[in-house]
């Protein structure tokens, strides 16, 4: 049913919830259609309408965003995890985002502050098969930069829970825009910046496999509905993966925090009734202690 998007430029493809509209450029997101038109797109400015989604990824919940640089564009994204103890920072991030013989240095490293890092060491899960479609469980890189982050707030939480499924979540990337209707198009595009979108767990450890989170986008009206549950969007902020950018963070809503729950791994589109997946950290905590035993997992 769902083809896997991996190449190494998996953009994704956002929207996101906020009440105020966010200055400068507005990129990285597929959005509603009615939500593009009410903040300002038009055929005229097709590339406008998007200045609140990259308001949400600038919050201080999600600052630990990172945009990973090819020379030419942000074609992949990640998450800060902390520092160890010699001063280095740690960045989880999907394994196919790196080619078979890759090593950290092949992308310089862009905080949310814009602050440049070069990549000194690289892990990639143990299972993780650049080969096989059936990789997305376990779709999980850590990279160690060549200085500490201290400028994006504190070290975030990673989830170790089983509640998932019907949560909320916030996604947060670098990458190309575009509509429900239409998906991706270059006119929508402009300087990429990181944006973030809302949707919702609609299941865990199913069809993507065993180690995993998946959500729909869901079209007004509940028009479209690419998995059960709910056939309407979460909001009129509703986005969700596509092709382009991915290895950057899935947020989960706990008690009114937000902390890290999967790093945004697949999705078979960019349209209405699309599903993206991520791969969930909770199954994974044992082998990311392992490379960083720094990081801070949720009671």
């Amino acid at each position: 049913m769902l083809e896997r998007v991996v190449q190494r430029r998996l953009t994704i493809l956002v929207t996101l919830a906020i009440a105020v509209m966010g200055a400068g450029t507005a990129n990285s997101v597929v959005v509603l259609d009615e939500t593009w038109s009410e903040y300002g797109g038009s055929e005229a400015e097709p590339s406008s309408g998007f200045g609140a989604h990259i308001a949400l990824a600038k919050k201080k919940d999600f600052a630990a965003g990172f945009g990973l640089w090819d020379g030419d564009a942000f074609a992949a994204s990640g998450t800060w995890i902390g520092n160890d103890s010699s001063g280095s920072a740690y960045i989880l991030t999907s394994a196919h985002n790196f080619e078979p013989g890759d090593d950290a240095s092949v992308w310089t490293y862009v905080s949310s502050t814009n602050q440049e890092y070069g990549g000194s060491e690289l892990w990639l899960h143990p299972n993780y098969d650049h080969t096989s479609d059936q990789s997305g469980d376990f779709d999980l890189a850590i990279v160690r930069l060549d200085g500490s982050l201290f400028d994006v707030g504190p070290q975030p939480l990673l989830y170790q829970g089983a509640s998932e499924l019907g949560g909320t979540i916030v996604i947060v990337g670098y990458g190309s825009r575009g509509l429900g209707s239409t998906g991706e198009q270059d006119e929508f595009y402009d300087e990429p910046v990181a944006a973030a979108a809302m949707n919702i767990v609609d299941d865990v450890n199913g069809e993507c496999g065993n180690h995993c989170i998946m959500y729909d986008f869901d079209a007004s009206h509940g028009s479209a509905n690419g998995l059960d549950g709910s056939p309407e969007p979460i909001n009129k902020f509703e986005g969700i993966l596509g092709s382009g950018d991915s290895g950057g963070g899935t947020w989960l809503q706990v008690g009114g925090d937000w902390v890290l729950v999967g790093v945004n791994s697949w999705g078979d589109d960019s349209v209405y009734g699309s599903v993206s997946s991520a791969t969930r950290i909770s199954d994974h905590a044992d082998w990311i202690s392992s490379v960083f035993p720094e990081a801070a997992f949720t009671e």
